[in-house]
């Protein structure tokens, strides 16, 4: 009887471990070389971490699954080269990634998330390659002297910044069934309890609780909602007192 419970067990587990990786990607690559291992990988702050392997290569494809509840913002470096990050989300379904080993460049292909990423970032991303931003703030990794690359940053990096914040703004408000505007919501308002300050400067919880309200009930799914809610009910920690002066200040 013992045995049987255990064996049902190990099969409740192994059903379990099977439904969490619902994030299956098959990953496609092009003008793989031979000298392919361990540059090229996906890693989270999440933590996670993969690399791929000429090894386990079959034909350029490789299939990987990750065990996902809420989307999981990840990076994939192309070459171990710090300008050819491609950014993405690792979510729930099926999708595509393909990768050009020759040009560094990354696209996903069947993923409505990460479609809705690429429009996100889209004015950032040409914005920050026309003017070389990337490869400046990257200047200990690029080669690029300090001094000029802390010139062309001071020159173009807050043009850049306010035309592309001026786009993302406007993602936000066109897309409240995105899970990226949940995800905006929950940065925003956690941001304002590290720093209460914060709140009457850009935000507070009366804006971000409008721009919630008006959030698809489809997103209702995600952890990422029902932190925000415990949030919303949370009271902001009281500002301390400053000190009285330990001796008199005398006014001029």
């Amino acid at each position: 009887m013992k045995l049987k419970i255990t064996f049902v067990a190990f099969i409740i587990l192994l059903l379990s471990i099977a439904k969490a990786k619902q994030c299956r990607i098959t990953v496609l690559f092009k003008n793989v070389y031979s000298d392919f291992s361990h540059k090229t990988y996906i890693s989270s702050n999440k933590p996670l971490f993969y690399l791929f392997d000429s090894i386990t290569l079959k034909k350029g494809k490789d299939k990987i699954r990750f065990a996902v509840q809420d989307p999981i913002q990840a990076d994939l470096y192309i070459n171990n080269n710090p300008e050819s990050i491609f950014q993405f989300y690792l979510c729930k379904g099926r999708y595509q990634l393909l990768v050009d080993m020759q040009s560094e460049q990354a696209c996903i292909k069947g993923s409505k998330l990460n479609t809705d990423f690429k429009e996100l970032m889209a004015v950032q991303d040409s914005l920050y390659k026309k003017y070389h931003i990337l490869h400046a703030m990257l200047y200990p990794y690029t080669g690029m002297d300090r001094d000029s690359a802390h010139q062309l940053l001071q020159q173009y990096l807050p043009y850049c910044d306010s035309i592309a914040d001026r786009h993302i703004k406007q993602f936000y408000a066109k897309h409240p069934a995105s899970f990226l505007t949940l995800e905006h919501i929950y940065e925003q308002l956690s941001y304002t309890f590290e720093n209460p300050g914060y709140d009457t400067l850009m935000y507070n919880k009366i804006l971000l609780k409008k721009d919630f309200d008006r959030l698809d009930s489809k997103l209702r799914k995600y952890r990422l909602y029902q932190e925000c809610l415990k949030l919303f009910r949370k009271e902001y920690p009281k500002l301390e007192t400053p000190l009285e002066p330990l001796f008199p200040i005398e006014e001029k």
